[in-house]
Protein backbone atom coordinates (compact mmCIF):
# COMPACT_ATOMS: atom_id res chain seq x y z
CA UNK A 1 0.00 0.00 0.00
CA UNK A 2 2.85 2.37 0.87
CA UNK A 3 4.53 1.64 -2.47
CA UNK A 4 1.29 2.48 -4.32
CA UNK A 5 0.85 5.64 -2.25
CA UNK A 6 4.37 6.86 -3.05
CA UNK A 7 3.86 5.97 -6.73
CA UNK A 8 0.57 7.88 -6.88
CA UNK A 9 2.15 10.85 -5.14
CA UNK A 10 5.02 10.93 -7.65
CA UNK A 11 2.56 10.69 -10.54
CA UNK A 12 0.54 13.62 -9.16
CA UNK A 13 3.73 15.65 -8.77
CA UNK A 14 4.73 14.90 -12.37
CA UNK A 15 1.25 15.81 -13.63
CA UNK A 16 1.31 19.04 -11.63
CA UNK A 17 4.80 19.86 -12.90
CA UNK A 18 3.74 19.22 -16.51
CA UNK A 19 0.61 21.34 -16.07
CA UNK A 20 2.62 24.23 -14.64
CA UNK A 21 5.22 23.97 -17.41
CA UNK A 22 2.49 23.90 -20.06
CA UNK A 23 0.73 26.95 -18.58
CA UNK A 24 4.02 28.82 -18.49
CA UNK A 25 5.75 27.89 -21.74
CA UNK A 26 2.75 27.47 -24.05
CA UNK A 27 1.95 31.22 -24.02
CA UNK A 28 5.63 31.89 -24.74
CA UNK A 29 5.46 29.58 -27.76
CA UNK A 30 2.37 31.41 -28.98
CA UNK A 31 4.23 34.73 -28.73
CA UNK A 32 6.94 33.34 -31.00
CA UNK A 33 4.34 32.18 -33.55
CA UNK A 34 2.19 35.36 -33.51
CA UNK A 35 4.08 37.29 -36.24
CA UNK A 36 3.59 34.40 -38.67
CA UNK A 37 -0.18 34.67 -38.23
CA UNK A 38 -0.21 38.40 -39.01
CA UNK A 39 1.72 38.23 -42.30
CA UNK A 40 -0.18 39.55 -45.31
CA UNK A 41 -0.20 37.71 -48.62
CA UNK A 42 -1.29 34.46 -47.00
CA UNK A 43 -4.91 33.21 -47.22
CA UNK A 44 -7.59 33.90 -44.57
CA UNK A 45 -6.01 37.18 -43.43
CA UNK A 46 -9.07 38.46 -41.51
CA UNK A 47 -9.53 35.10 -39.80
CA UNK A 48 -5.87 35.08 -38.78
CA UNK A 49 -6.17 38.60 -37.31
CA UNK A 50 -9.15 37.43 -35.22
CA UNK A 51 -7.12 34.41 -34.07
CA UNK A 52 -4.22 36.70 -33.12
CA UNK A 53 -6.49 38.94 -31.04
CA UNK A 54 -8.08 35.91 -29.34
CA UNK A 55 -4.63 34.44 -28.64
CA UNK A 56 -3.40 37.70 -27.16
CA UNK A 57 -6.57 38.01 -25.07
CA UNK A 58 -6.08 34.45 -23.76
CA UNK A 59 -2.45 35.11 -22.79
CA UNK A 60 -3.48 38.39 -21.16
CA UNK A 61 -6.20 36.56 -19.20
CA UNK A 62 -3.69 33.93 -18.04
CA UNK A 63 -1.36 36.72 -16.96
CA UNK A 64 -4.02 38.40 -14.81
CA UNK A 65 -5.09 35.05 -13.35
CA UNK A 66 -1.49 34.10 -12.56
CA UNK A 67 -0.80 37.39 -10.82
CA UNK A 68 -3.89 36.82 -8.72
CA UNK A 69 -4.25 40.54 -8.08
CA UNK A 70 -5.51 43.47 -10.09
CA UNK A 71 -3.59 45.96 -7.94
CA UNK A 72 -1.37 46.81 -10.92
CA UNK A 73 -4.37 48.30 -12.75
CA UNK A 74 -5.21 50.68 -9.91
CA UNK A 75 -1.80 52.26 -9.52
CA UNK A 76 -1.67 55.73 -11.00
CA UNK A 77 1.31 56.95 -13.01
CA UNK A 78 3.71 58.79 -10.72
CA UNK A 79 6.20 61.59 -11.35
CA UNK A 80 8.82 59.24 -12.91
CA UNK A 81 6.18 57.99 -15.37
CA UNK A 82 5.28 61.53 -16.39
CA UNK A 83 8.96 62.37 -16.84
CA UNK A 84 9.56 59.23 -18.94
CA UNK A 85 6.43 60.04 -20.97
CA UNK A 86 7.70 63.48 -22.06
CA UNK A 87 10.22 62.23 -24.72
CA UNK A 88 7.56 59.91 -26.18
CA UNK A 89 5.03 62.76 -26.45
CA UNK A 90 7.65 65.02 -28.06
CA UNK A 91 8.61 62.34 -30.61
CA UNK A 92 4.91 61.67 -31.31
CA UNK A 93 4.28 65.35 -32.02
CA UNK A 94 7.33 65.50 -34.30
CA UNK A 95 6.09 62.41 -36.16
CA UNK A 96 2.63 63.96 -36.63
CA UNK A 97 4.19 67.14 -37.93
CA UNK A 98 6.26 65.03 -40.38
CA UNK A 99 9.43 66.89 -39.42
CA UNK A 100 11.55 63.74 -39.50
CA UNK A 101 12.00 60.94 -41.99
CA UNK A 102 11.09 57.62 -40.38
CA UNK A 103 12.58 54.25 -41.38
CA UNK A 104 9.00 52.98 -41.60
CA UNK A 105 6.84 52.99 -44.70
CA UNK A 106 3.14 53.75 -44.44
CA UNK A 107 2.45 50.47 -46.23
CA UNK A 108 3.74 48.68 -43.15
CA UNK A 109 1.22 50.50 -40.96
CA UNK A 110 -1.87 50.18 -43.13
CA UNK A 111 -2.47 46.71 -41.72
CA UNK A 112 -3.38 48.35 -38.39
CA UNK A 113 -5.87 50.80 -39.88
CA UNK A 114 -7.81 48.97 -42.61
CA UNK A 115 -11.33 49.68 -41.35
CA UNK A 116 -13.25 52.26 -43.38
CA UNK A 117 -14.27 54.38 -40.40
CA UNK A 118 -13.05 57.77 -39.07
CA UNK A 119 -9.46 57.83 -37.82
CA UNK A 120 -10.39 58.56 -34.18
CA UNK A 121 -12.52 55.40 -34.12
CA UNK A 122 -9.69 53.36 -35.60
CA UNK A 123 -7.30 54.85 -33.05
CA UNK A 124 -9.67 53.94 -30.21
CA UNK A 125 -9.93 50.34 -31.42
CA UNK A 126 -6.14 50.17 -31.81
CA UNK A 127 -5.55 51.51 -28.28
CA UNK A 128 -8.19 49.33 -26.58
CA UNK A 129 -7.36 46.11 -28.40
CA UNK A 130 -3.84 46.07 -29.77
CA UNK A 131 -1.98 48.40 -27.37
CA UNK A 132 -3.71 47.23 -24.18
CA UNK A 133 -3.21 43.54 -24.99
CA UNK A 134 0.41 44.09 -26.07
CA UNK A 135 1.23 45.83 -22.79
CA UNK A 136 -0.43 43.09 -20.75
CA UNK A 137 1.61 40.47 -22.59
CA UNK A 138 4.94 42.12 -23.38
CA UNK A 139 5.27 43.94 -20.07
CA UNK A 140 3.26 42.13 -17.37
CA UNK A 141 3.41 38.54 -18.62
CA UNK A 142 7.01 38.57 -19.85
CA UNK A 143 8.27 40.53 -16.84
CA UNK A 144 6.77 38.02 -14.38
CA UNK A 145 7.72 35.01 -16.52
CA UNK A 146 11.37 36.03 -16.93
CA UNK A 147 11.65 37.23 -13.34
CA UNK A 148 10.37 33.86 -12.11
CA UNK A 149 12.72 31.80 -14.29
CA UNK A 150 15.82 34.00 -14.42
CA UNK A 151 15.44 36.16 -11.32
CA UNK A 152 16.90 39.38 -12.72
CA UNK A 153 15.56 42.32 -14.77
CA UNK A 154 18.38 42.00 -17.31
CA UNK A 155 16.72 38.97 -18.91
CA UNK A 156 13.50 40.96 -19.30
CA UNK A 157 15.33 43.88 -20.90
CA UNK A 158 16.97 41.53 -23.43
CA UNK A 159 14.37 38.85 -24.20
CA UNK A 160 11.33 41.06 -23.64
CA UNK A 161 12.72 43.62 -26.07
CA UNK A 162 13.58 40.96 -28.65
CA UNK A 163 10.09 39.41 -28.55
CA UNK A 164 8.43 42.83 -28.79
CA UNK A 165 10.49 43.63 -31.90
CA UNK A 166 9.83 40.12 -33.27
CA UNK A 167 6.06 40.73 -33.10
CA UNK A 168 6.39 43.94 -35.14
CA UNK A 169 8.48 42.21 -37.80
CA UNK A 170 5.15 41.17 -39.34
CA UNK A 171 4.70 44.84 -40.33
CA UNK A 172 8.13 45.04 -41.95
CA UNK A 173 11.78 45.44 -40.91
CA UNK A 174 11.49 49.22 -40.42
CA UNK A 175 8.81 48.97 -37.75
CA UNK A 176 10.59 46.02 -36.14
CA UNK A 177 13.85 47.97 -35.97
CA UNK A 178 12.09 50.95 -34.37
CA UNK A 179 10.27 48.63 -31.95
CA UNK A 180 13.61 47.26 -30.78
CA UNK A 181 14.60 50.64 -29.31
CA UNK A 182 11.10 51.63 -28.22
CA UNK A 183 10.57 48.23 -26.58
CA UNK A 184 13.88 48.55 -24.72
CA UNK A 185 12.81 51.98 -23.46
CA UNK A 186 9.40 50.70 -22.32
CA UNK A 187 10.95 47.67 -20.62
CA UNK A 188 13.53 49.82 -18.80
CA UNK A 189 10.72 52.18 -17.78
CA UNK A 190 8.60 49.29 -16.46
CA UNK A 191 11.52 47.86 -14.47
CA UNK A 192 12.11 51.29 -12.92
CA UNK A 193 8.51 52.12 -11.98
CA UNK A 194 6.56 48.82 -12.19
CA UNK A 195 3.62 50.93 -13.39
CA UNK A 196 1.42 49.50 -16.14
CA UNK A 197 -0.42 52.68 -17.13
CA UNK A 198 2.70 54.73 -17.80
CA UNK A 199 4.07 52.37 -20.48
CA UNK A 200 0.56 51.83 -21.84
CA UNK A 201 0.07 55.57 -22.39
CA UNK A 202 3.47 55.85 -24.07
CA UNK A 203 2.76 52.94 -26.41
CA UNK A 204 -0.71 54.26 -27.26
CA UNK A 205 0.66 57.74 -27.88
CA UNK A 206 3.47 56.79 -30.27
CA UNK A 207 1.53 54.04 -32.05
CA UNK A 208 -1.38 56.38 -32.77
CA UNK A 209 1.00 59.14 -33.91
CA UNK A 210 2.78 56.81 -36.38
CA UNK A 211 -0.53 55.70 -37.86
CA UNK A 212 -1.89 59.24 -37.85
CA UNK A 213 1.12 60.50 -39.80
CA UNK A 214 0.19 58.09 -42.59
CA UNK A 215 -3.57 58.37 -42.37
CA UNK A 216 -4.15 62.11 -41.86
Amino acid sequence: MKVLSVSNKRQRVRQKSFSQSFETFFPLLLLILLPLLILEGLPFFKLRIVLVLLTMAAIAGLTIAKLGKLKVFFSRPGKPDLIFLIPVVVISLIVLSEKISLPISCNELTIIFKLKIPFWQQALIYICLSTFLQELIYRLFLFNFLKTHFGNPGSFLIWGTFLFAWLHLAWGPGLSFGSLFFGLYLNWWFVKTNNFWGVFLAHACLGTALSGACYL
